[in-house]
């Protein structure tokens, strides 16, 4: 770096340094199968620039309000440039990264939607070595637990405990029917 290009620290990070981390990130362009392994990476980059409050917080009223909003604005097109333009489409309405987030959390996360859970379930259930070596067994094991504790997370409300229990029996149920009831269960 030249010495015209260094800078007060304070006014968060500068382009140049988030140009190799953007690079790294659009390798793995959010598509709609692979959220989970995309969110985390977003996550983990939000953190690493300091910025992961912008996953949590809406624009703040005020003096700080126009910093705030031009790096919210900096992380957002970095993000959509690492989703497909399929998906991108979809998120369109958003202008934050709170707000995209969120959206894309509500559409591919899983949560609440039975469909996914029983995929999820069956796939953590069903799991087999077969004739792959163990480090991939266990790798696509593990990837399947975390989507699994992702779709069915831990609650502190006994309620939607009960839910997600209740979701887990039927859940149990349909995976034991034989294959003449196939019907019934999709």
């Amino acid at each position: 770096m030249s010495g015209g290009d260094k800078s007060s620290s304070s006014s968060g990070p500068r382009v140049p340094e988030l140009l190799p981390v953007i690079a790294r990130l659009t390798d793995n362009k959010l598509n709609g199968s692979n959220f989970f392994e995309w969110n985390k990476t977003i996550q983990i980059y939000l953190r690493s620039m300091g910025m992961a409050s912008h996953l949590t917080s809406n624009p703040p009223k005020g003096d700080d309000s126009d910093l705030w909003l031009q790096s919210d604005a900096r992380l957002y097109l970095q993000i959509v440039n690492t989703i497909e333009p399929s998906v991108s489409s979809l998120v369109s309405h958003c202008e934050y990264v709170k707000e995209l987030m969120d959206y894309l959390n509500f559409l591919y996360s899983g949560q609440s939607n039975i469909s996914r859970i029983y995929s999820v379930c069956k796939s953590f259930h069903r799991g087999e070595q077969q004739d792959r070596l163990l480090t991939t067994y266990v790798m696509e094991f593990k990837k399947v637990y975390e989507e699994l504790n992702s779709v069915l997370p831990l609650s502190a409300d006994v309620q939607a405990m009960q839910t997600q229990r209740e979701q887990v029996v039927v859940i149990s149920f349909l995976t034991g029917l034989r294959p003449e009831f196939d019907s019934i269960r999709s």
